[in-house]
């Protein structure tokens, strides 16, 4: 959990720094930073030319990849997801710690969860320990701690509370 200061804080330094791009050579580049020489009245100045390509929108990039439950049927490591989807690791682990603040064992626990919430909804029938195979849980106690870590119920309850407020939800439009 971060501290809400070091939100303030972070911001303040990224407003400070500018805008940080990774250059098509894959190093990063800053924009919008004037060096002391630079204080003469002429236009500020990039540090380094803007890249030719668009930045990656790695939040897009990682959705889409975490909506494909077939990534998840085995325990996958940031090197494999950095292959798998063309982009630098060193990108990635910059992503995970400085846009996102999480782990990426946390975001890869995160996306199993929204799967198997999606599953648990699609078919009542599917029985809960098969959708925690299908996502990559080996064992039936870390998928319902880690379902309920992030959702707050175990998966049965989850899916029973859903089925009660979907049915709130029908009789309700059914009155008006």
């Amino acid at each position: 959990m971060t501290h809400p200061a070091s939100d303030t804080f972070r911001d303040r330094i990224r407003q400070k720094l500018g805008k940080l791009v990774h250059s098509p050579a894959g190093k990063l580049v800053l924009f919008g930073i004037n060096s002391p020489s630079d204080t003469d009245e002429e236009e500020p100045q990039p540090v380094a030319a803007p890249p030719a390509e668009e930045p990656v929108d790695l939040f897009a990039v990682l959705a889409q990849y975490a909506a494909n439950p077939e990534h998840f049927t085995h325990d996958f490591t940031l090197s494999e997801l950095s292959q798998e989807t063309g982009i630098p690791m060193r990108m990635l682990q910059n992503h995970f710690q400085l846009d996102r603040m999480e782990d990426f064992r946390v975001w890869k626990v995160k996306a199993r969860i929204e799967l198997a919430k999606e599953r648990l909804l699609a078919d009542d029938e599917v029985p809960i320990l098969e959708i925690a195979r299908q996502l990559g849980f080996q064992d039936k106690s870390n998928f319902y701690r880690r379902f309920r870590e992030i959702t707050g119920y175990t998966p049965g309850a989850w899916r029973k509370r859903q089925d009660l407020d979907e049915e709130k939800t029908d009789s309700y439009s059914r009155e008006r």
